[in-house]
């Protein structure tokens, strides 16, 4: 838990965290503006009850917007101690597994707090059109909310991982985000391999079912599919994160620290 708390404040004290936040609520506040903007609207103000904005909130963030947080936190949890040259330290202090699992938890805390922070506010300025809590579907926000909170803590431990390989937060989101964007310049058959880099790959009919509450939006598409079947989808799943968590142990049992 100290080495969790440490990572924690690190991450508190981070002026690049509370810039992410910032950038993500004025994400929020855009499609808020569009949202309710009249007569100009790209969507249908009267199809909105309380929960859709919240939903349409995490749908954005997921298919969008999360990778700014999970690239930025992910990269900065990996790399920033190397950075300070105190990794050396850290280790010693903490233990090489110990000190990997706090990072990888305060990773994961810390983007999920982001994700239900997305869910709350739209929760609230939802109130703005819709004070009846009976039109509230509470499970299904949950289920949106759990699968925003997987997709962003994946892609966030993928960028944990880049960064601890290379040990440069700069080097890192470059790689990251080369990764992840560069495959639709790809030819289309190594395309369709490399795209199962992004979680929402291995997600999408998941998350396409649970935001389904979204198709009556007028001009808003949540076509998450991927043409996986739930097991599949689960093995790959499984497949992403034991690659990642192989990769930061062997990087933690064999890499030198001075």
């Amino acid at each position: 838990m100290t080495l969790i708390r440490a990572e924690l404040i690190k991450l508190r004290r981070s002026k690049l965290v509370w810039v992410v936040g910032g950038l993500c609520a004025l994400f929020d506040v855009f499609l808020f503006a569009i949202y309710t903007a009249n007569g100009s609207s790209v969507f249908e103000p009267e199809l909105l009850p309380l929960g859709q904005l919240a939903a349409l909130f995490l749908c954005s963030f997921i298919a969008i917007a999360n990778v700014i947080p999970a690239v930025l936190i992910g990269g900065y949890v990996g790399a920033q101690d190397y950075g300070d040259r105190v990794a050396g330290s850290a280790v010693h202090w903490g233990g090489r597994y110990q000190s990997l699992a706090g990072k990888v938890v305060a990773t994961v805390l810390a983007l999920c707090t982001l994700v239900v922070a997305t869910a709350l506010f739209g929760l609230l300025l939802g109130l703005a059109h819709d004070t009846n809590l009976a039109h509230l579907d509470l499970l299904r926000l949950l289920h949106q909310t759990g699968l925003g909170m997987l997709a962003t803590a994946m892609l966030g431990l993928f960028a944990l991982t880049v960064a601890t390989l290379v040990r440069s937060l700069a080097l890192a989101n470059l790689i990251t985000v080369v990764t992840l964007f560069g495959q639709m310049f790809l030819p289309p058959r190594l395309g369709q391999v490399t795209r199962f880099v992004n979680p929402l790959a291995c997600l999408g009919d998941a998350a396409e079912s649970a935001f389904s509450n979204l198709d009556g939006l007028r001009n808003f598409s949540t076509s998450f599919g991927n043409g996986l079947s739930l097991g599949q989808s689960v093995i790959g799943l499984v497949v992403y994160v034991f690659c990642c968590l192989a990769a930061l142990c062997l990087v933690a049992r064999f890499r030198e620290y001075r």
